[in-house]
């Protein structure tokens, strides 16, 4: 089965349009392909586990609701809130408080960690070729270090003052690694480190926690070139890693001007998620929470990218994709 065949088999075989505002008819689209993905673990009513007092709101509709408003650019349960009380009134107001939808919310996020593993699974029966990249991810300005407390709870991972050769800058916060398939740009796995750790280490502790990512073609930037890491993913996982060669070097015989532009896409994908899922700005509090928002983050734009594939479009198109 194809990825677009999955796809059409997955979603609803409704053509009629939903407009950008029909919240309601999003989610229930979203909830479609979730439970897809997770009928496994979900039992009839949509939860993941038992609860003596059955809720209103299913654990499968709190994941939907929590990707389908960063897919909308909400990255406030106040303002989603507020927006669905005006649009949608009792969608959410009178069966679930903003305190517990964001309870919930953080409890299920163990979950839907593996929300890119599973769906990776089904949509690709064979091994696919993938990239590789890195991109900051700031949780303040500069001037502001010295009185922020957000994020630091954890001691493993710390925020730190790093610099962001790409756009020659310096930036405080975190780092993230992207995996994406070259086909598509479509999101598979990612990590976030601190901000000041190689990516050849990031890559390598990704890999290691990702054992479905195997025997495949991987590209990446200058900031992966290392011959130990590329001899041992070969050996050990079957992986290709080939790594754009810096100015200075001599160019190897296994990269070429095709696959410099075939890289690049990653680089668009990290300006959507810049732009429409707003990555750059932080209001968790603590890392967890961070951790949970940028996972529904690029859960919505994988939505996107799948609403788009299911009507023949290209995937690329993120910003119409909730018109589709």
């Amino acid at each position: 089965m194809t990825v677009k065949q999955f796809i059409k088999e997955v979603f609803s075989t409704n053509k009629t349009l939903i407009y950008m505002h029909n919240f309601e008819a999003q989610v229930r689209r979203m909830m479609e392909y979730l439970q897809a993905i997770f009928s496994s673990r979900i039992n009839s009513s949509g939860n993941f586990y038992h609860y003596p007092n059955h809720p209103k709101v299913a654990d499968i509709e709190i994941l939907a609701i929590s990707s389908i408003a960063e897919s909308f650019s909400i990255n406030s349960e106040n303002a989603l809130f507020n927006r669905l009380d005006k649009e949608s009134p009792g969608f959410l107001t009178g069966r679930i408080s903003r305190p517990r939808f964001n309870i919930r919310r953080r409890a299920l996020n163990v979950h839907m960690e593996d929300f890119l593993q599973l769906s990776h699974a089904q949509l690709f029966k064979v091994d696919v070729p993938m990239i590789v990249d890195s991109t900051p991810l700031p949780i303040c300005k500069i001037g502001r270090i010295s009185r922020l407390k957000a994020c630091k709870d954890n001691p493993l991972i710390r925020p730190q003052v790093a610099v962001c050769h790409a756009k020659q800058e310096s930036y405080y916060g975190f780092k993230m690694q992207l995996i994406t398939t070259q086909e598509h740009s479509l999101p598979v796995a990612f990590s976030i480190t601190s901000s000041r750790v190689h990516d050849v280490k990031a890559l390598d502790e990704l890999l290691e926690e990702n054992n479905y990512l195997k025997n495949n073609e991987m590209l990446g930037d200058k900031g992966y070139i290392s011959n130990p890491l590329q001899l041992q993913l070969f050996e050990h996982k079957g992986i290709e890693l080939k790594a754009q060669p810096r100015a200075n070097m001599k160019t190897p015989l296994n990269w070429t001007p095709q696959m410099g532009a075939i890289r690049r896409r990653i680089e668009t994908v990290f300006s959507q998620v810049q732009d429409q899922f707003r990555l750059g700005q932080n209001f968790a509090k603590t890392f967890n929470g961070m951790v949970t928002r940028i996972t529904h983050k690029l859960a919505g734009l994988l939505y996107c990218k799948l609403c788009n594939l299911r009507i023949g479009r290209s995937a690329s198109l993120v910003k119409s994709a909730l018109f589709c």
